[in-house]
């Protein structure tokens, strides 16, 4: 049978194949599932040789266990992206790649150093002892997997596509309580705990993706504030204490220390935290970033494409960053 004799696709199947991949919902369990499965796979298969690395190169072992597990995810999330929305990868674009990197970084540090600073100033905080730089080895590693990894899935998946759903402040409160409920299982977690985190973290990082429209600065403040918290100022990192170059202590009303959980749950930190957030959803705000709810957008015409797609502004220098209804 030559070309011109096979049946073409159905265009009522094609139709509703593209009607169901494209929902918000499905496409968030499809991203959930190429990513995460063969990821976990690798991770399983990685550690498995742990026991025949020589404990002298166990360290540059587990860096590169490190850089593979997120060199396959960062694969397969431009696989799904391609594949399922066929559309280029904005949010890992090279655009100001460094300059966001760096201001990530600055942001995160920032934050924490001056919770630490003022409870130090307060004396609430105190450093008891100095220890070894070589713990900061394992707050980096810390840093960047939770930095990428979470930022991947929380920002890069559940928020952007929710935002697509349901547009910006909805995307923005499911995916914070997401976030924060997320951090329910870590050791000395309360409800308390994971609101704060839920206000102070979720805001400002999904605040920090809608301003840029790219990952990598949601990612270099979530790396900063986990390296600055546990590593420098050696308090605990959501409730896991582990030494750091320092050993920290808080002592005072767990309002102000957030207790056993660490600073993470403390009102000095969710303020400072919440108030760059709000700082950063006034930038995407007016930058034309905020995606309205379904019932607010314009209606797409019959001759246009099956499902609207976001793009810059005419008007907008920087053409990779802000997103706004397009239609016909």
């Amino acid at each position: 049978m030559s070309e011109l004799d096979a049946p073409a696709t159905p265009p009522a199947f094609r139709r509703w194949y593209s009607k169901i991949t494209g929902f918000f919902l499905v496409r968030i369990v499809l991203a959930l599932v190429i990513i995460g499965v063969p990821t976990g796979g690798l991770n399983r298969l990685l550690h498995l040789v742990d026991p025949y690395v020589p404990s002298i190169l166990m360290e540059p072992w587990r860096f590169c266990r490190l850089l593979l597990t997120l060199a396959a995810m960062h694969g397969l999330y431009i696989l799904y992206v391609r594949v399922f929305e066929k559309r280029r990868v904005q949010e890992f674009s090279s655009t100001r790649v460094f300059s966001e990197l760096g201001l990530g970084i600055a942001v995160g540090f920032g934050i924490i150093a001056f919770s630490h600073g003022f409870l130090a100033i307060a004396g609430i905080y105190r450093i008891e002892h100095f220890l070894s730089f070589s713990n900061l080895f394992t707050f980096l590693f810390i840093g960047i997997m939770s930095g990428y990894v979470e930022e991947l899935i929380m920002r890069g998946i559940l928020f952007r596509l929710l935002e697509q759903g349901l547009g910006s402040w909805i995307a923005i409160i499911l995916s914070s309580l997401l976030f924060g409920f997320g951090h329910l299982n870590n050791p000395n977690a309360t409800i308390l705990s994971s609101t704060f985190i839920s206000v102070e973290a979720g805001l400002l990082l999904a605040a920090a993706f809608m301003y840029t429209r790219r990952l990598w600065l949601p990612m270099a403040i979530h790396f900063a504030w986990n390296f600055s918290l546990g590593g420098l100022f050696g308090t605990p990192v959501s409730g896991i204490a582990q030494p750091g170059m320092v050993e920290g202590t808080l002592h005072g009303p767990a309002l102000l220390t957030g207790g056993e959980f660490g600073l993470e749950a403390s009102l000095p930190a969710a303020l400072i935290a919440t108030g760059t957030g709000v700082v950063f959803l006034i930038f995407a705000y007016q930058k034309g970033s905020i995606i309205p709810v379904p019932w607010r957008r314009p209606k797409v015409s019959p001759s246009s494409a099956e499902e609207p797609r976001l793009e810059v502004p005419e008007s907008d220098p920087d053409r990779d960053n802000t997103p706004t209804e397009n239609v016909e």
